[in-house]
């Protein structure tokens, strides 16, 4: 069902709100989304508990019954708390506010769960706030972060290496030849990821230092080989 979770907690404002009904149907619809989105293999949330008691009740399937108003919902988790399971808590606070969804990907990459989460967001139902938390959240908020860092580390990194060149063959055009092919390396691998469809993120950023940690050393090699032949 996926490895990575994520928890969605919708608080409606004040204790008992989720016995309303449009914060159920709200729910509903995020359950719904989520559960066709590709990637995502599991999701749990309040409504599941309520429409299995309606299945047991009536035998007409997991569903919501058209006429359940805030008496029937306060009823059905009642019966739900006083089970010996106690399984419901899972996903409601003793206040009956906040209303917790568990959602497993099957990805980690960032780039996957950021659509996931900019549509919850716009799902949220009316008249209740929404917060994300998990490691599919965590995920997407640093991916920014490691974008910029690997941005101006790489910058750092290549002037850094021109120095050394330059201060090594004591020549600014040798300089300049070992560095080229450090740049077209790094420009070419993410060209090649882009393509592929690989994401740039904590994984994949590591193979610009490999890179030029590779190609630093047979720069070096390289050029000292010619010198030694003039």
């Amino acid at each position: 069902d996926g490895t990575n979770p994520i928890d969605i907690w919708i608080d409606t404002g004040s204790q008992g709100g989720i016995y309303n009904p449009d914060v159920i149907k709200g729910i509903q619809k995020l359950e719904r989304y989520l559960e066709a989105r590709e990637g995502i293999g599991f999701v749990l949330t309040p409504v599941d508990f309520l429409e299995r008691m309606y299945n047991l009740l009536t035998h007409e399937g997991h569903m919501l019954p058209e006429d359940f108003n805030e008496q029937l919902i306060a009823q059905e988790i009642l019966v739900y708390e006083n089970e010996r399971s106690q399984d419901i808590k899972h996903v409601i606070d003793d206040q009956h506010r906040h209303a917790r969804l568990i959602v497993l990907g099957e990805s980690d990459a960032a780039s996957f769960w950021g659509p996931v989460l900019d549509d919850i967001e716009a799902l949220t139902p009316a008249g209740t706030s929404l917060e994300n938390n998990g490691y599919g959240k965590v995920m997407f908020t640093n991916i920014e972060e490691v974008i910029k860092t690997n941005i101006s580390s790489t910058i750092i990194a290549l002037s850094l290496i021109s120095l050394v060149m330059i201060f090594l063959f004591k020549s600014v055009m040798n300089g300049v030849i070992g560095i080229i092919p450090l740049v077209l390396t790094v420009l070419m691998n993410y060209a090649a990821m882009a393509a592929s469809g690989v994401a740039v993120d904590v994984g994949t950023t590591i193979i610009a230092s490999i890179a030029f940690g590779i190609g630093i050393d047979y720069s070096i090699h390289f050029l000292s080989s010619i010198e030694r032949q003039v």
